[in-house]
């Protein structure tokens, strides 16, 4: 950046080269309040750093505990604990006040977790803010890596040499070993990585089940989609949500098209076809076939002789007029139906009797 100054009749020309930031970050200043700022990072200390301020144009010191989040400019990674980020840029001068990663050699899997708690060890009281969580699995020992702030350096403590521990958080203090083991576990399983781990798992147990348990019932309803000979985008649409919702899942519209071409099967007869439906609603008696069907056929524009099958069938089943759907707001003034399907203009088409009408 150049800028050029007048001074009497002298011309001054001053040239600087303002450095890019290395991160962006939130940060909750002493205050509560929240700003998000661009930082050019010129010293890295033990809890915190220094650097020059884009949003104040100055030197300013950031305390790495207030510092929600943190983004790296250079490789646009976002680090939910900056602790980690700070470890990896910091210099080899500053990895004896700042060396958290050592705790690679000594454990299997490790969490990452800000927590603030007082251990009683070898009976010294020491306050510990506690940056990694790391499990020995064979040994089902958990390491604890902490800044020692009365000390100012980085530790790590076995969680079974612990004697008391005070959360400071929340004030409970414990003294017994196995209770102390249980409240390491409880925060390493309940970690933000770990519980998105989880949840992960979980999904992928559910879409199991439909792979397994729920593969027919998947099969039936893009049958009765592609009953038309056809199958939308919009029908797909009605059987994501269908399942998504049974299992609670979160699986796109994809997954369950990939599944189109298995479901074509061809009954040669309303024999064959109802025994189908027959079979499946045996095999899936706590799920309301017709409703989700109603559903799925509704979408189009108009019914093929094999839905109204599919529905004449399902009706007899539940004992119900297949053609009445959900929504009785809008009935065809012909036939009573609310099988209706709106079309341009506010007019609306009957399922049933195909007649096309308006509500005004």
């Amino acid at each position: 950046m150049i800028y050029i100054i007048m001074i009497g009749v002298s011309l001054v020309i001053l040239s600087f080269i303002v450095k890019p930031a290395d991160i962006e970050i939130e940060y909750k200043d002493r205050n509560g309040n929240v700003t998000k700022r661009k930082v050019k990072i010129s010293e890295i200390k033990s809890d915190k750093i220094e650097g020059f301020c884009y949003l104040r144009n100055e030197n300013r010191t950031f305390k790495i505990n207030n510092i929600l989040w943190l983004k790296d400019l250079k490789t646009n990674k976002i680090y939910d604990n900056p602790f980690e980020y700070f470890n990896t840029n910091t210099s080899n001068s500053n990895k004896n006040k700042f060396d958290i990663g050592y705790l690679n050699d000594i454990t299997d899997e490790q969490i990452s977790i800000q927590k603030e708690i007082e251990i009683k060890i070898k009976n010294k009281r020491k306050y510990l803010r506690i940056v990694k969580l790391g499990k020995e699995l064979l040994n089902d020992k958990i390491a604890v890596l902490a800044r020692d702030d009365e000390n100012e350096e980085w530790n790590t403590f076995w969680v079974n040499q612990i004697n008391e521990l005070i959360d400071l958080e929340t004030g409970e203090v414990i003294s017994n070993k196995i209770k102390i083991k249980e409240y390491f576990n409880e925060l390493y399983e309940n970690a933000p990585k770990n519980l998105y781990k989880k949840q992960k798992e979980e999904e992928e147990k559910r879409k199991n089940m439909i792979l397994n348990e729920y593969m027919d019932l998947l099969m039936f309803l893009i049958f009765v989609a592609q009953s038309d000979d056809n199958i939308s985008s919009t029908e797909i649409k009605v059987i994501k949500e269908f399942f998504n919702d049974l299992l609670d899942l979160k699986l796109p519209a994809t997954f369950y098209s990939n599944f189109t071409f298995e479901a074509k099967r061809k009954c040669k007869n309303s024999k064959e076809l109802e025994e189908y439906i027959y079979e499946i609603h045996k095999k899936y008696m706590n799920i309301n076939l017709l409703k989700v069907s109603q559903q799925i056929i509704a979408t189009q524009k108009r019914l093929s002789d094999r839905e109204k099958k599919i529905l004449n069938t399902l009706g007899v089943i539940y004992d119900k007029n297949p053609f009445d759907v959900l929504d009785d707001s809008i009935k065809c003034p012909r036939c009573n139906s609310t099988f209706v399907i709106k079309k341009p203009k506010n007019k609306y088409q009957c399922q049933n009797c195909k007649e096309i009408f308006t509500t005004e």
